[in-house]
Parts: structure tokens; C-alpha cells; sequence
């Protein structure tokens, strides 16, 4: 709603657009037209005297559920025992089990 009230804004400044009330119904219009396009296709894309405007709604994703302590991988081998050039999750789980 931020970027759409600047749009307004400019367009008011650089072409005195909602002042003019002959254009009373072209903005009923373009308001219309962005009310619909963003319910039923999430975006919307216009143009007013040569300014263009696009948007789209974003959906926010919900949060990921809990994981529980079944499904949390632990090491079975004594790692201090076989050398080998762990992968950077495996480096940090060892340095923190091996500092408490």
C-alpha cells in the first residue's frame, strides 16, 4: 500500500492527476482494476499518463512444524577414532558436544 500511495503521490506531482477532476473516473477505474487483479491473479499491472505501476501479493509461508528428538540424526561412532574430513554440520555439532 506504500509503493501505491507513491505512485499516486507522483503522479500527482508530475502530472496533476487526482487534482483534475476530469479524471474523477479513469481513477475509479485504475483503482477497480488493481482491487480485482490483485484478489483474483495476485498481481496487477497499469499505466497512468506514461507512469507504470506493478505489484503483487506475496503470501507468507507458515512457520515449519517442530521437530522432534527422534528425528534429530546422532553420531554412532566414536569420532576421534576414524579420521576423516567431516562436512561443515558434522564440524559444528562435534565442537559443541566436545566443549560441554
Amino acid at each position: 500500500m506504500v509503493r501505491l500511495s507513491e505512485f499516486f503521490v507522483n503522479l500527482e506531482h508530475d502530472a496533476e492527476f487526482l487534482s483534475n477532476e476530469a479524471n474523477n473516473a479513469e481513477l475509479l477505474d485504475i483503482l477497480e482494476k488493481i482491487l480485482q487483479d490483485l484478489n483474483s491473479k495476485d498481481k496487477t499491472d497499469i499505466e497512468v499518463q506514461g507512469f507504470s505501476y506493478k505489484a503483487r501479493v506475496v503470501h507468507q509461508k507458515p512457520d515449519p512444524r517442530t521437530i522432534g528428538d527422534h528425528e534429530v540424526p546422532v553420531l554412532m561412532a566414536d569420532v576421534e577414532e576414524k579420521p576423516f574430513d567431516w562436512d561443515l554440520t558434522t564440524q559444528q555439532v562435534r565442537a559443541v558436544s566436545w566443549s560441554t
